[in-house]
């Protein structure tokens, strides 16, 4: 099999695809920031061959679980990216074959209102809706616990898998 791998590889057939075409490396000072703090970290880029890209982007996000009621009634879990910022560090390009990685400067802000939980929405206007939160919480349906926080770095290549990295952070 290891064989077979290294003749389509060869071939360049997995780097068609964007498989083994490269890789991205998140250089942060520490993972762990409070709520407004700045991000500056550096991503470094590895190409094995030429590669067209749409771009190379660097984003912050976070994602938090949900207990929701299906159609049927069952309790379901739900995983929601509840904030996204991207940032375009380079744009459409061809991107050369690197002896040395590219290196690429960022500075990324973590929200004021990170790490707090992120409240259901409810349609309901006022008091009312306060209400109608508290007793969908009682009733299990909410949010399960506390955000999970992430830095990723991704080149964009059409049609073939995305070369990406990314880091957890404690918020």
């Amino acid at each position: 099999m290891k064989k077979r791998e290294e003749s389509i590889r060869e071939r360049g057939v997995l780097s068609v695809f964007g498989i083994g075409a490269g890789k991205i490396e998140l250089k942060l000072p520490k993972t762990a920031f409070s709520p407004g703090e700045k991000i500056d970290g550096k991503l470094l880029l590895s190409l094995s061959g030429p590669m067209n890209a749409k771009g190379l982007f660097v984003r912050l996000y976070a994602e938090q679980s949900f207990r929701e009621k299906d159609a049927k009634g069952n309790m379901t879990v739900k995983t929601r990216r509840i904030y996204d910022f991207p940032l375009q560090l380079d744009g459409e390009k061809e991107y050369p074959k690197t002896a040395e990685p590219l290196s690429y400067d960022f500075e990324l802000k973590v929200p004021e209102s990170a790490g707090q939980k992120q409240e259901q929405q409810s349609p309901l206007p006022g008091w009312l809706s306060s209400v109608s939160i508290g007793l969908l919480q009682i009733g299990g349906s909410g949010p399960v616990g506390l955000p999970r926080w992430f830095v990723e770095g991704h080149l964009d290549i059409p049609l073939a898998f995305d070369i990406k990295a990314r880091v957890q952070l404690n918020i």
